[in-house]
């Protein structure tokens, strides 16, 4: 039912959606990220998501980091931008869709990426990205299944990325039937490399997991 609701809202949201998008300067990536931004809270009041972002003084003051997640629900991402006090993008499998707000994730930099994509191969790319973007999200269990995840894990040795855990909680019942629902989304320790320099890459990706499953509540 709440899909039908939502896709009768956007009737008569969505050309707007559309339109804001051909008056913003392509080039301008923080009024793209701020209006980005506002497009997704919109979106999630219409499906009555309440949400909230919990420890936040986990974020880093200055950009430069990659944020780790486990993507439960299509609308996660949507979710994600809509609650980051920090300019955000994403690194997704290239086969993921972005309800009704597609050309505004490409528009703050989202990076899609096929099967076996070699981040170390890229490196000079995502280097780039994040110069842009100031900070990432990337979900693991996406990247498992473009069986990219070691080639990740390369990748934060040898840049020695801060990894930061994201623990969504309610999310899969985003489009759920009935009232409010609400979720949380917990930012976990951040795992520096200096902690997981000395980890082999499956130690490295257990903890990754272990700390993006646990309840930081």
């Amino acid at each position: 039912m709440k899909h039908l609701i939502l896709f009768i809202k956007m009737i008569i949201y969505f050309p707007s959606i559309k339109l804001s998008a051909l008056h913003i300067n392509k080039d301008d990536f923080d009024l793209n990220q701020v209006s980005a931004k506002m497009w997704a809270t919109i979106l999630l009041k219409m499906v009555k998501v309440k949400s909230e972002i919990r420890h936040v003084n986990h974020i880093p003051l200055e950009d430069g980091f990659i944020f780790l997640a486990q993507e439960k629900n299509k609308y996660d991402s949507i979710l994600l931008l809509s609650l980051f006090p920090i300019n955000i993008s994403f690194i997704l499998d290239i086969s993921t869709k972005i309800p009704f707000l597609m050309n505004w994730f490409k528009r703050i930099k989202t990076l899609f990426i096929k099967s076996n994509y070699d981040f170390i191969e890229n490196v000079d790319v995502i280097e780039n990205l994040m110069i842009d973007s100031g900070n990432l999200i990337v979900y693991v269990n996406q990247l498992e299944d473009l069986n990219s995840l070691n080639s990740f894990i390369d990748y934060a040795y040898h840049t020695k990325k801060t990894l930061i855990p994201l623990s969504l909680h309610g999310t899969e019942n985003i489009m759920r039937k009935g009232n409010y629902f609400k979720t949380f989304v917990d930012i976990g320790l951040p795992l520096h490399f200096e902690e997981y320099q000395s980890l082999s890459h499956d130690e490295c990706i257990l903890e990754i997991k272990t700390r993006i499953n646990q309840s930081t509540n």
